[in-house]
């Protein structure tokens, strides 16, 4: 891997002065610490504007004064990291120029113990472009210093300079710097938004779930009204991008959390692979494609996928936070799925349906937690999960609890099997018995697999890529077909 400045092209003894956003850190602490004020207090963005009326420099120091950034867990590019430590051991002096807030720049420096100075932000001073450049030079009055950043905003610095160490710096701006005789060294690795990582954001395979709505028409053997079937496809369209909405809206919020779990940590917004307000931008235009499919649905199905949309927001906001209410949300989002399907189509759900998949939505809800509060690690016995109110005593009593519940769905089965409704759909009712035997065995063996920490933090993705669940699927699928 490219070194983030080549050695061989800087003085020994000249400092070297790092910027903050986007160079040692794949993020912006501003929106960092916005979002960090938001998940404390949700009344808080009401605010933002009244502090931006009086300048980017106190909208920075009010956000990182409500937000109480956690600076250790902020995706640091370790490559330069290492870099700037092997250059302090052998004298340079390494300095952190930054135009985020001082409380933000302080704690990063204590955090990293790199710096013998810290340049940024203060209350009315907002430290960027032109600002950071006449720092700069108040600072060093006349004396050599290497400059690594990668915004636009560091042009005026490197063109001071005539010379630019860049990290992570776009194309666009090395061209810039190049048209203007700026010598570029060292860019390292570019960081771009890729459709890939949009993909990865958005969670496309997690759009399966939304195959639920589907079931009324399956349920009511209806699959060849033509009509329906478009209007469920519609439907199904419009609660996938709204459910991606919400998964960029949690992950912005959770984005602590995510940073201190195993796989969650690989997450782009986490990850620092897409920036929050690129984020931001990607919530928006998800949600308004998702509301505008659902009002060519009907206005009740609009309505029902607004109820979706804030049964999400509860969720991310506060549900979640609360030991076993988290679970009962999940599992009552998956219902709510079903239950949008026959407005869609104006299909009647019987309370046997609503029944099963509430508790087996349940049961694979607390599959996940319990998969969750596995993989923590063995010294931390006691300690609550970042972002959630479980601990691992609490493991037995979530097993119990997923278990019972996929067990009731299994008899709500067969109970709906032997109704007068059943009889009216199926020539052989009693065919179908083998069903409710295939149900037990897959929850069973799937919270066998959970509790042998070989389950998917998420059982949904699990259920697609298994192969034994595919082959009884098929056989299910058989079984119903013998009975029509």
């Amino acid at each position: 891997m490219a070194s983030p400045v080549r050695v061989a092209e800087v003085q020994t003894q000249v400092p070297i002065c790092v910027d903050l956003d986007g160079t040692l850190v794949s993020t912006d602490t501003l929106w960092e610490c916005l979002v960090a004020a938001w998940r404390k207090n949700f009344w808080l963005p009401l605010l933002f504007p009244l502090w931006l009326l009086r300048g980017r420099a106190f909208l920075k120091y009010q956000a990182a004064k409500h937000a109480d950034l956690d600076t250790l867990s902020l995706p640091y590019d370790l490559e330069l990291v290492d870099w700037l430590s092997g250059q302090r051991k052998q004298g340079r002096e390494i300095m952190l120029v930054t135009g985020s807030s001082e409380a933000v720049a302080s704690k990063v420096a204590e955090d990293l113990g790199l710096f013998s100075e810290v340049i940024s932000s203060t209350k009315s001073l907002n430290l960027s472009g032109p600002n950071k450049l006449k720092k700069l030079q108040e600072r060093f009055a006349g004396q050599e210093f290497e400059y690594i950043g990668d915004s636009s905003a560091d042009f005026p610095i490197w063109k001071h300079l005539g010379k630019a160490h860049t990290r992570g710096a776009s194309k666009r701006l090395t061209a810039r710097l190049e048209r203007n005789g700026i010598k570029v060294s060292a860019q390292g690795r570019h960081r771009s938004l890729s459709l890939k990582t949009v993909a990865r954001q958005l969670r496309i395979h997690q759009w399966a779930k939304n195959l639920l709505i589907f079931i009324p028409i399956l349920a009511s053997h209806r699959l060849a009204n033509t009509t329906l079937v478009l209007k469920s496809l519609v439907a199904f369209a419009a609660f996938s991008f709204v459910a991606s909405s919400f998964y960029v809206f949690n992950d912005l919020l959770d984005v602590r959390a995510d940073r201190l779990h195993p796989q969650k940590r690989e997450r782009p917004i986490a990850s620092g692979q897409m920036s929050m307000n690129q984020a931001g931008v990607l919530l928006a235009i998800t949600a308004a494609i998702g509301l505008s499919l659902a009002a060519t649905v009907s206005l009740r199905f609009l309505g029902a996928t607004l109820a979706y949309l804030a049964g999400t927001a509860i969720y991310s906001l506060y549900a979640k936070r609360l030991v076993l209410v988290d679970a009962f949300t999940l599992g009552m989002l998956y219902t709510v799925r079903v239950i949008a399907g026959g407005i869609a189509t104006g299909i009647t759900i019987s309370s046997w349906t609503l029944g099963y998949t509430s508790f087996l939505f349940l049961s694979l809800a607390l599959m996940k937690r319990y998969s969750e509060i596995s993989q923590r690690a063995p010294d931390a016995r006691g300690a609550t999960l970042p972002g959630r109110a479980y601990e691992l005593q609490d493991l037995s009593i979530i097993g119990n609890i997923g278990i019972s519940s996929g067990l009731v769905s299994a008899l709500m089965m067969a109970l709906y099997l032997r109704s007068p409704e059943v009889e009216v759909l199926y020539r052989r009712p009693a065919f179908l018995l083998p069903l409710c035997i295939i149900h037990v065995y897959w929850i069973s063996r799937a919270w066998v697999l959970t509790n042998r920490h070989l389950m998917h933090d998420d059982p949904i993705v699990f259920a697609l890529k298994d192969r034994v669940t595919h082959k009884l699927f098929i056989l299910a699928a058989i079984i119903a077909y013998l009975a029509t």
